[in-house]
Parts: structure tokens; sequence; C-alpha cells
């Protein structure tokens, strides 16, 4: 929460006046995994509203869920989105957020852990 109670990370989507203001828009770019598969299209971006900085992309995987992919493991290029932490059959494993506009300590605790565990 930041200093006001509200949600600190919230999906672009959802944040009146919120635009990309620098670099590449990534929102609708495929999605490639370590093994050069895609996996699904980048839906949106969530942004550390106090920041104004881009922490997560919500992907769109191809199985018809979405996942939280950590900015700084995800790759921008200008006709996709590369993440080589992890091959096409470990990210619907990725772990998941109760809601669809907020993600609690714990959750990213888990998500940052499963995508960086997948580097080492």
């Amino acid at each position: 929460l930041d200093a006001h109670g509200h949600a600190k990370l919230r999906p672009m989507a959802r944040i009146d006046g919120m635009v990309v203001s620098a670099g590449r828009d990534p929102r609708g770019l495929p999605v490639q995994a370590g093994d050069l598969e895609v996996v699904g299209r980048v839906k949106d971006m969530w942004i550390d509203v106090p920041e104004q900085l881009v922490r997560y992309l919500e992907v769109d995987l191809n199985n018809g869920t979405s996942r939280l992919i950590p900015m700084t493991m995800a790759k921008i290029w200008a006709d996709r989105v590369r993440v080589n932490a992890l091959t096409s059959d470990l990210f619907p494993t990725i772990p998941a957020t109760k809601a669809s506009d907020t993600v609690t300590k714990l959750e990213e605790d888990k998500i940052s852990g499963y995508v960086a565990a997948g580097w080492m």
C-alpha cells in the first residue's frame, strides 16, 4: 500500500491519465520463452504508481490464463518480448494472483522467486 492506503501496484489500464512516455509500449506484443516458443501476448503493464515505474508485464497465455512477469526478467524488442529465464512449458505454472487488479507482497515474492529461479 502507498502512504494513503491505496494499492501501490496497479494495472496501467485502470489508472486514469497514465501513458507510456518513453520507449516501446509492449502491449499487444507476443511473448517468447527461452526456448523461442510464443507463449502469449502482453495484455497490460503493472505500474508502481508512486514511483511511476513499470514493475510487471501481464501476459495473456495461449491457454487462456494470465500471469505477471517481472519487468526485470523481460527484454522488449521491436516485435516481441522475450523471457529467457523460463521455457514455454513453465509459464502456466507461474504463481497467479487472487485478484485481477492487485498483487500482494506474498504473491510478488512467489512470482519473482519462480521466474528468477528459472534463470538460476
